[in-house]
């Protein structure tokens, strides 16, 4: 076996872990399913997805327009706005909601 500097090590591990989660986001399945069926530890898929996230820049937000017949869709059960963010954390917004308490919420997953 040829021996592997340290960082030709991290590199190839590297390469590997950015190969996962390309096939993971590819492949529509929740991160427990897609490590279980890869045999993958999820807590590491979820590292190296965040190690990633970092080194990318800045993320790009576009305003959605949205069609009238979106706009006047309604729901027996009040459909609420629904935020799921890295598999991880899920919320969902209800008619009547207070939007001081989102925004606290909003700015202490941005700091996590």
């Amino acid at each position: 076996m040829i021996n592997q500097s340290r960082a030709e090590q991290m590199a190839e591990k590297r390469r590997f872990w950015e190969q996962q989660i390309q096939q993971w986001k590819d492949s529509g399945l929740t991160q427990t399913e897609f490590c279980r069926l890869h045999n993958l530890k999820t807590h590491q898929l979820t590292y190296w997805k965040k190690r990633f996230h970092r080194t990318q820049g800045p993320v790009s937000l576009i305003e959605l327009q949205l069609g009238s017949a979106l706009q006047s869709h309604t729901c027996s059960n009040g459909c609420p706005l629904r935020l799921i963010l890295d598999e991880q954390y899920r919320i969902d917004v209800d008619r009547g909601f207070d939007p001081d308490t989102l925004q606290q919420l909003v700015l202490t997953l941005r700091q996590l």
